[in-house]
């Protein structure tokens, strides 16, 4: 939204040749300089520190090296560390790192869905601790009016979907918004369809306007009871005039 046709345009980062077309590095580590004569505050060097506030305070582009922070949760693609200061991280990328892990990340500040981050870390493991996640906050009822500009850790209740990677809940009483489970590392499996199951976990960010997308640490479903259908083949021959076929219930039905 800031550029538009005709603009005069200066932007800061390392330029690459992909496939014979010159561009820049993506995913926060290129920015614009000057816009129209108007320039940007120039970017913070390199950030060595244990603070996350002070990656935070950085410029998108700078080096960040974060030492000895916690991971709290992981998904198939990404990580959240924490300070001392109990300040928060989302690192977007894999690494060779679990739950509880003490790590030192480097890599370069981004800004994705308006929300600072790490992107495709470098992982130093230094030792181990027992991690201990805060009381959440139950958003169910004001889902749709949720905002944050920082992470925080909440829960809500409502009803899983799949589609491809995608893993969204469809919260009870919720119609503008919708939470979103990234790349989750626990089986979901038996969830699907499943309502009133309550989603813990870290808010990172919000992206298409209305995804509210959580590393998920926790998945439990209510008291209530329901009934789910798992799909299976059944091949019977063509000979038989008759079969019996058992249909199990989790509930009386």
């Amino acid at each position: 939204d800031q550029v538009k046709v005709g603009d005069e345009v200066v932007v800061y980062g390392k330029l690459t040749n992909y496939n014979g077309t010159y561009e820049t590095e993506g995913k926060g580590a290129a920015y614009i300089y000057s816009l129209n004569g108007e320039t940007e505050p120039e970017p913070v060097g390199a950030v060595d520190t244990d603070k996350i506030s002070e990656v935070v305070a950085s410029h998108d582009g700078s080096e960040a090296t974060l030492n000895n922070v916690t991971v709290l949760a992981t998904t198939t693609k990404s990580f959240l560390v924490k300070d001392t200061a109990n300040d928060y991280l989302f690192v977007n990328g894999t690494a060779d790192c679990k739950e509880g892990d003490v790590i030192i990340v480097k890599r370069s500040r981004a800004t994705y869905n308006s929300m600072p981050q790490l992107a495709n870390p470098t992982v130093t493991k230094t030792s181990t601790t027992t991690v201990t996640h805060p009381a959440p906050e139950d958003i169910t009822s004001s889902f749709d009016s949720f905002t944050s500009s920082s992470v925080k850790y909440i829960s809500f209740a409502g009803t899983l979907t799949q589609s491809g990677n995608c893993f969204n809940v469809y919260v009870d009483g919720a119609s503008a918004n919708v939470g979103s489970i990234l790349a989750p590392s626990q089986d979901l499996s038996a969830f699907i369809g499943v309502p009133g199951v309550t989603y813990t976990g870290y808010y990172v960010y919000t992206s298409g306007t209305k995804f509210i997308n959580i590393v998920l640490t926790d998945a439990k479903a209510g008291n209530s009871p329901y009934l789910t259908v798992s799909p299976a083949n059944v091949t019977v021959l063509a000979t038989a005039t008759e079969t019996e076929i058992a249909v199990n219930s989790n509930t009386a039905w």
